[in-house]
């Protein structure tokens, strides 16, 4: 049954549904209101009708919101990251729009403000995703029905191409006297050589080496467990360790709070991102040592599931973007195939 009602100069629709939520609109010309009244009963009657009364009273800043409260909860570093990301995208105004207001258009505005901040399409891409997916989060499970998806997949920008970078000759050993020739790393940290000879022995995320445990070594069985708590994947696993790795360990004194490299993941970034800037290696960042292990693995043979065992990749296509065969050895590889020809 539709209500009718005339209120400050404006037309109030109400219309009563058993057993679910009433719809409520406001119109400013009577014949507006009368339409929609009518439109409504009819697609009730039909039973077309698709209530778009919660999604009009979500705004996208309330999701944000709650799934910020939830990994603050939980705690996880991909967690914290996430709440950086949120944090940002709540400083917008495309936030303050209810889902059934959003349309692709507040999408592609908010993706040139962002190019125009020098955001590159990977960062613009990984904030749409968390909208995205909470979106359809409050479709499913909020009763928030919305007539089109808001966010378009041609409104997403292109992905930056994967990057390639690994230690180039020499490069490794002015990493090392930067460290040990009187420089602020050696005064403030003992760990930055052996964890970045460590980093490139075992292919570890940052995250996994700079939380691992003395605990967790077996020096008998050789070998490094990652529990779930600390792994990108939050599922655990045993990796090898090969002689330069164990040689590292046993070269490290031992901290009192049971950490291998009592280093902080903000401290390795930055600091090494500086060692990098003023040796004029571009482009280096720590992440490169994890590329740089995983593609010397794969040039002395170890076959593809066996790095990925070891990196702890789980589908062929991510561990695809840290392959880097150093073209050299592919030419050396070549001539040696070439020798042994028939033709």
């Amino acid at each position: 049954m539709a209500y009718i009602r005339k209120r400050s100069g404006k037309y109030s629709v109400e219309i009563r549904k058993l057993g679910t939520q009433n719809i409520f609109q406001t119109f400013n010309k009577k014949s507006d209101a009368i339409k929609f009244a009518n439109q409504r009963e009819v697609e009730i009657q039909q039973r077309t009708f698709k209530d778009t009364t919660t999604a009009s009273r979500t705004l996208l800043k309330d999701l944000l919101l709650e799934e910020r409260a939830i990994r603050i909860i939980k705690g996880k570093d991909e967690k914290k990251r996430d709440i950086y990301k949120i944090n940002k995208i709540l400083r917008y105004d495309i936030v303050n729009k209810s889902l059934i207001d959003l349309d692709n258009s507040d999408f592609a505005k908010y993706r040139d403000i962002r190019f125009s901040e020098g955001r590159s399409g990977s960062t613009i891409n990984r904030e749409f995703s968390i909208m995205s997916v909470l979106i359809q989060r409050a479709i499913d499970e909020k009763n928030c029905w919305l007539p089109t998806f808001p966010l378009n997949k041609k409104t997403r920008p292109k992905e930056n191409p994967p990057k390639e970078r690994r230690l180039e000759e020499g490069e490794l050993e002015k990493i090392f006297n930067y460290c040990n020739n009187g420089s602020k790393f050696k005064k403030a940290s003992p760990f930055w050589k052996p964890s970045i000879i460590f980093a490139i022995e075992t292919c570890m995320r940052q995250g996994e080496q700079f939380k691992l445990n003395w605990k967790d070594i077996n020096f008998d069985k050789r070998t490094a467990f990652l529990s779930s708590e600390i792994t990108k994947s939050s599922q655990s696993r045993t990796i090898p360790l090969s002689t330069k790795a164990i040689e590292v360990l046993n070269s490290l004194p031992r901290d009192i709070n049971g950490k291998v490299f009592p280093m902080s993941g903000d401290y390795i970034s930055k600091g090494f991102s500086l060692m990098a800037k003023k040796l004029n290696l571009l482009g280096l960042t720590w992440h490169c040592l994890r590329r740089e292990g995983i593609s010397r693995l794969l040039e002395n043979g170890f076959g593809v599931s066996e790095c990925m065992r070891i990196s702890g990749h789980s589908t062929l296509k991510a561990f695809e973007i840290y392959i880097k065969h150093n073209v050299e050895n592919l030419t050396q590889k070549l001539a040696i195939n070439d020798s042994k020809s028939p033709f």
